[in-house]
């Protein structure tokens, strides 16, 4: 009986020492929560000595700084409903506590006390504070991230979104499937394929690009990362994190890029310019097919090779030294962004205009340069044709009236530097109208160009020639030590044009008209030179053909008298200051009056009358006799009209027409108004022409005749015999009659010749059925050897002057 006491003993002291050593608070508590047992040995360090008495109130123990017990108390819980409870509660001087309460039962069932074990979690309170704390760090920190980030079950669940994924993918998304989002983009994305599904079947990170239709129906791109995050117990994984990046602008750039690559590479593949870009060694890194067709050169050859070879070798050290300037920064980009022109060579060494413009960029870390070139050999040929055409007639060759003028004031320069004389020239083609009209305009452009040729033959090596315009040269004469070198030159020239040209089967003699101004006596400048060498070449024209004239300060009058005498014309055209007079036209058979051919007059105010010699020419020249012409066609018909309604005999009256008139392409139509108007019949009007105008243009001339043929109107040839005209020509053209000139009239029984032309003349047109008349016949003998040769109608002083309308009736 005493060992199983002892024994007991012994177990009840383990149980002692056990009881007390737990670091619990392990305590037995009545219903006035005093402690009846308590581990105070496990509560030393918790609870103050002079506390650690049996009978004492467990919170006068544990919370000496409380009057009562807490509020709920758990062990009076524990008490009252007979059920374990748990309750943490804060302690001032320990921590954090944790009670733990369970009821003690007797024999009866009863609730006989309350054992309760008290834990300070101080650690573990501040452990899970910790963690919270560390939680909701990482919670905000997530949150604040922009790009959408999702925690993912093994169910494929969404457990948790950031607000980014809630703003991007649309709320709410939580308890969604992770593949929800894909589903609107079915044509774009294989579920199968789902980066989540992927990393839960193998635990690995998986990586996509995925295109996913936001909220507002716009496609993005996403490069996605799905790790796994957590595993079960089974260690399969539980759990995925999904991190989106939005790469959509990325991948727009990228996509641009490319298109811009694409795009740069056509344009250098296709453009016709070379463009090569060399490093910072100065080695070809771009030959494209331009260059290879410009330089003569494929790209395999000029790769990673100088680009000093496409330059001739003179130029070849100053670009090197160039390149390593612009790529060691040595000096400023001076090239950069502009457009030089320089040379370049070809693979056969032949060297060739090029324009060359410079870029530079940056390829990754590497610089380059980028030189665009363009073969500019075909503009440079073309504007060294325009600087020619510019200085150059394109007729002859010859300097034209600029680059005369540009030379004229180098040797003006260059002889008042060594005090030597110089002499200009100014040579008119005499009756070159006439030639040109007889010959066409091809025949008489290549009577210039023979002009030409046999000039520049003729002159010296240090003198020039060149055409002014229309048939007018210049001769530029250098270094003329006297005035009788410079005669020596004019009778060297006229030499020259003795011998006829031959052109188009026929043979030509030509001569000049010359005005010669001498620097320094006649001027000192370029300009002044030409207009007095113009001014003596006038004089010279106004004395006969073949002449020259050295200039003289008298013969500005005479340009000054002209320029006067426009002036008055240009008044005279406005005022209508002109009038008529009418010359007879005689039947040779009958003596009667048959025609009236109408004469211009002019008799300025307070002048003398001009002859129509003087002031006709003018007026061609000036383009006013087209509003003279008319207004003397219908002055012609009204009076005419006017004369056969007073009851006068009825007689033809005939009008000189001008070339310019002439050439008016609604002749005929004016003519034919006119005629209306005035109510004259066509038969009483007869038009005057010359050779020379109808030999202008002959099928057009043919044409008009023919029209104003059948209206009726009555057509002579003017003037007939001093013209160049062929006489084949003669009987193509519709006329009625030809008109000899007076200048044979006035040689008839004096000079043979003239006798003999107007016999052949009276003969042909008999041949032809031509009527003839004879103008300026002034004595019975003209009047009776035209008379026995049959001419049909004379002309002249013998029978009347020119004379007023009123006058008309005294002839």
């Amino acid at each position: 009986m005493q060992k199983e006491l002892n024994k007991l003993r012994r177990e009840n002291q383990s149980v002692q020492n056990l009881f007390q050593n737990i670091p619990d608070f392990l305590v037995v508590l009545d219903r006035d929560l005093r402690i009846q047992y308590c581990n105070w040995r496990g509560c030393y360090a918790k609870v103050p000595e002079e506390h650690r008495v049996s009978g004492i109130r467990c919170y006068e123990a544990f919370y000496p700084e409380q009057d009562g017990p807490c509020d709920p108390c758990p062990a009076q819980t524990v008490f009252a409903s007979g059920q374990p409870t748990t309750q943490i509660k804060h302690n001032s001087r320990i921590g954090f506590l944790e009670s733990r309460c369970f009821p003690i039962f007797n024999e009866k069932g009863q609730i006989v006390s309350v054992a309760a074990q008290i834990c300070d979690v101080t650690d573990r309170i501040q452990a899970d504070k910790a963690l919270k704390e560390s939680e909701r760090k990482l919670q905000a920190i997530l949150h604040s991230i922009h790009d959408p980030i999702r925690v993912v079950d093994k169910e494929l669940n969404i457990v948790w979104a950031n607000e980014a994924a809630h703003k991007i993918f649309g709320e709410p998304i939580l308890s969604k499937k992770c593949c929800s989002i894909y589903k609107l983009d079915i044509n774009h994305f294989d579920v199968s394929c789902c980066p989540t599904k992927a990393a839960l079947a193998d635990g690995k990170t998986h990586q996509h690009i995925l295109t996913i239709p936001l909220a507002d129906d716009e496609v993005h791109t996403f490069k996605t990362s799905s790790h796994v995050i957590e595993w079960d117990q089974e260690r399969q994984p539980a759990a995925v994190l999904e991190v989106f990046w939005d790469i959509t602008e990325i991948k727009r750039t990228d996509e641009a890029l490319r298109r811009s690559e694409t795009l740069f590479r056509t344009v250098v593949e296709s453009s016709k310019d070379a463009m090569v870009a060399i490093d910072r060694n100065g080695l070809i890194t771009l030959f494209n097919p331009g260059a290879e067709k410009i330089f003569g050169r494929s790209r395999e050859e000029m790769l990673n090779t100088p680009v000093e070879g496409l330059m001739p070798a003179a130029y070849r050290m100053a670009h090197s030294q160039y390149i390593r300037d612009f790529f060691t920064g040595t000096k400023q980009p001076v090239a950069m962004g502009k457009t030089l022109e320089l040379q370049a060579v070809r693979n056969n060494g032949d060297t060739f205009p090029v324009e060359l413009s410079l870029s530079q960029g940056q390829a990754g870390s590497e610089p380059f340069v980028l030189a665009v070139i363009r073969d500019i050999s075909e503009r440079k040929l073309i504007e060294q044709q325009l600087i020619h055409q510019a200085n150059y007639d394109s007729l002859t060759g010859l300097p034209n009236r600029t680059l005369i003028l540009d030379r004229l004031k180098q040797a003006v320069a260059f002889e008042q530097r060594h005090e030597r004389h110089l002499a200009v020239m100014l040579l008119d083609l005499d009756n070159f109208k006439a030639i040109n009209d007889s010959l066409g305009h091809d025949g008489g452009n290549l009577l210039l160009k023979e002009v030409a040729q046999r000039l520049s033959e003729t002159v010296r090596d240090t003198d020039t020639v060149g055409r002014l315009y229309g048939d007018e040269f210049v001769i530029l004469a250098r270094d003329m030590g006297s005035t009788e070198g410079v005669m020596r030159l004019v009778s060297k020239v006229a030499q020259a044009f003795d011998k006829p040209f031959s052109i188009a089967g026929g043979e030509f003699l030509t001569s000049f008209s010359t005005g010669i101004a001498l620097f320094p006596g006649d001027g000192s400048d370029a300009d002044e030179l030409l207009k007095k060498a113009d001014t003596a070449m006038y004089a010279s024209k106004k004395g006969g053909k073949n002449r020259f004239s050295f200039f003289a300060p008298s013969m500005e009058e005479s340009i000054r008298q002209r320029l006067q005498l426009e002036k008055m014309l240009q008044q005279a055209v406005m005022n209508r200051e002109f009038f008529l007079h009418y010359q007879p036209r005689v039947d040779t058979a009958s003596g009667r009056i048959i025609g009236l051919e109408a004469l211009l007059r002019w008799t300025p105010d307070g002048h003398p009358p001009i002859s129509p010699d003087q002031f006709v020419p003018i007026l061609e020249e000036t383009g006013g006799i087209e509003e003279i012409g008319e207004w003397i066609l219908e002055t012609v018909c009204r009076t005419a009209r006017a004369w056969q309604q007073m009851g006068l005999p009825s007689v033809r009256v005939w009008v000189n027409i001008s070339g310019k008139q002439f050439q008016d392409k609604y002749l005929f139509e004016k003519i034919e108004k006119i005629l209306a108007v005035t109510g004259l019949s066509p038969r009483y009007l007869g038009l005057e022409l010359t050779e020379s105008v109808l030999m202008q243009d002959v099928e057009v001339h043919i044409a008009k005749l023919k029209q104003l043929k059948q209206l009726g109107v009555m057509i002579s040839l003017d003037d007939f015999g001093t013209g160049y005209s062929s006489l084949s020509y003669l009987k193509r053209f519709p006329i009625d009659e030809i008109k000899i000139d007076r200048s044979f009239v006035n040689g008839l029984l004096t000079d043979e010749n003239d006798t003999a032309i107007v016999r052949t003349i009276l003969a042909m047109a008999q041949s032809l059925g031509l009527r003839v008349v004879a103008e300026g016949v002034e004595t019975p003998g003209q009047r009776d050897f035209l008379t026995e040769q049959h001419c049909d109608e004379m002309q002249g002083y013998l029978f009347s002057k020119p004379v007023p309308p009123n006058r008309l009736s005294t002839c």
